[in-house]
């Protein structure tokens, strides 16, 4: 009987630590690069011709629909490819492509045209799970949750820091100019990973008796489909709650909910970093089943904060607590898909796993504006009930992975 191949790294001792530090490097400036233009796309279409924000929402709504859209079709399949030809090309190209797609979304001259750009943006691009799959495979599998602690850390510094970057490089090259600057870093990123992070082996597969290569089968497992559905519900959840704040805020306080607002994603960013590196540093030892049960139990406990938010200073408090708590379980998921998963077909997993995100960015934003056209404190509960029942499905499904 033939062993099935493994996939391997190339990387050990000081080679793997460079590569580590590469790929968490490179994820934290390009977290820091969206950052500067994402926040700032009603703005930039004011400026190539919207009538006023609400037409500049709108045509934001309809572009990030369809690139949710086209990244629920393309990411497996991308991961697919990884698999075939290596997790390195796969973040390869979905950088190089990412830099491509923000530079066509410099160039647009109408707020339509973000259409095309989005919609490329998510048929091409996928840079964060590209790289998670690539990290999984650099480092044992004993080592995969601290290491993915580390690029979730990076990941969430870079998202705080990038409105306050992109609103400087605005004022100093315009909001064109943002994008070109971004495309620019990218490319830099691009090059930093080529040249330090060796390449994932890739075992040729033996031919059958026809001569066609016999590729290791994905096998989707009880635990694997399980993380895929604690990432949608958790990225789901962020994205209704971040569009569901500007609203809470502006009802609290309309006069100051510009600053608001900054402030309010800003803490958040940091607090989200903070609660990664919390993970990684004092809960490194410990079971993953408990600590996602203790983190769903304590972010449902946050969202009964927001719920109960009766001005602007408190719900900011507890908006930053949520993102702290609700933090902690995205590298523990990406840790559940990966060691639930062969290595040989990592590049699939977390492309599934990017296709149901894709899903909820579309479904978050409509939960928001469910819960912002009926009320804010019901949504809110309703979350913190929903986070409960996730704690409940883990402590009867979820089994302690293996790391190896």
């Amino acid at each position: 009987m033939t062993e099935a191949p493994r996939t391997e790294s190339a990387a050990a001792g000081p080679a793997e630590r460079r590569a580590v530090f590469a790929i968490v490097a490179a994820v934290g400036v390009t977290s820091l690069m969206v950052g500067t233009w994402v926040p700032f796309l009603p703005l930039y279409l004011l400026s190539v011709g919207a009538h006023d924000m609400a037409d500049a929402a709108f045509w934001v709504a309809i572009a990030s629909t369809v690139q949710g859209t086209a990244r629920f079709v393309a990411a497996p399949l991308w991961g697919m490819v990884a698999d075939r030809v290596g997790r390195k090309q796969m973040y390869l190209r979905a950088l190089a492509f990412s830099a491509l797609t923000v530079l066509t979304a410099g160039l647009i001259q109408a707020p339509w045209q973000l259409i095309i750009s989005l919609t490329l943006h998510g048929l091409f691009s996928g840079v964060m799970p590209a790289a998670t799959a690539l990290l999984s495979v650099v480092v044992p599998d004993r080592r995969v949750k601290s290491a993915l602690s580390r690029m979730g850390t990076t990941q969430y510094l870079g998202m705080a820091f990038g409105p306050a970057l992109g609103a400087g490089l605005a004022l100093a090259v315009g909001y064109r100019g943002v994008f070109f600057v971004c495309a620019t870093v990218v490319v830099l990123v691009a090059i930093l990973v080529y040249r330090v992070v060796p390449a994932d082996r890739v075992t040729p597969q033996p031919r059958d008796s026809q001569g066609r290569r016999q590729h290791t089968p994905f096998r989707m497992n009880g635990q694997l489909a399980l993380g895929i559905f604690v990432m949608f519900l958790l990225f789901a959840l962020m994205q209704l709650r971040q569009v569901a704040a500007p609203v809470a805020l502006f009802r609290l306080d309309a006069e100051a909910v510009t600053a608001l607002t900054g402030l309010a994603f800003t803490l958040s960013g940091l607090a989200s970093a903070l609660g990664i590196w919390m993970v990684n540093r004092w809960f490194q030892k410990a079971p993953l089943r408990r600590v996602m049960i203790g983190g769903a139990l304590l972010s449902a406990a946050s969202h009964l904060l927001l719920a109960a938010g009766s001005s602007a200073t408190f719900f900011i408090v507890a908006f930053a607590l949520s993102a702290l708590l609700h933090a902690t379980l995205y590298p523990l998921s990406n840790t559940l898909i990966a060691l639930n998963s062969d290595r040989d077909r990592r590049g699939t997993a977390f492309g599934l796993a990017t296709g149901a995100q894709a899903l909820a960015l579309i479904g978050g934003p409509m939960g928001a504006a469910l819960i912002a056209a009926t009320s804010l404190t019901a949504g809110f509960t309703a979350i913190s009930a929903l986070l409960v029942g996730l704690a409940l499905l883990l402590a009867f499904r979820l089994r302690e992975p293996r790391s190896g």
